[in-house]
């Protein structure tokens, strides 16, 4: 279950790249596009948090969880800004993004420190 929640998160993170440089460009974002993004990483989230629970023990799965969590409240927060505002607020983008890579880093050492 852990490598199809990372196959989510790294589809999610795809579009996420695509939709930063859009942001950094001043480019409209693809509503498609944002909502796949999001689609794909509340089902990396869902699974992980399944795995999560059954696994018994926090470890680097719990690690991962909690930082995931995170950047899917940053995510949120983003989402809401632009909704309200007209376009996402730039820090925040970069923020989410790089603890998004971190979080799934933690993921991907926790998948192969299983064996």
């Amino acid at each position: 279950m852990l490598w199809v929640a990372l196959a989510s998160f790294l589809t999610a993170a795809c579009g996420g790249a695509f939709l930063m440089v859009r942001v950094i460009q001043k480019k409209p974002l693809p509503s498609i596009v944002t909502i796949l993004h999001g689609v794909f990483g509340a089902l990396g989230l869902t699974l992980l948090i399944i795995a999560a629970l059954s696994a018994g023990s926090f470890g680097a799965v719990g690690v991962a969880l909690v930082v995931l969590v995170l950047v899917a409240l940053g995510g949120l927060l983003n989402l809401l800004i632009h909704l309200k505002k007209g376009k996402p607020w730039l820090p925040l983008v970069l923020i989410h993004g790089a603890a998004a890579i971190f979080g799934a880093s933690v993921l991907i050492y926790a998948i192969l420190s299983q064996g």
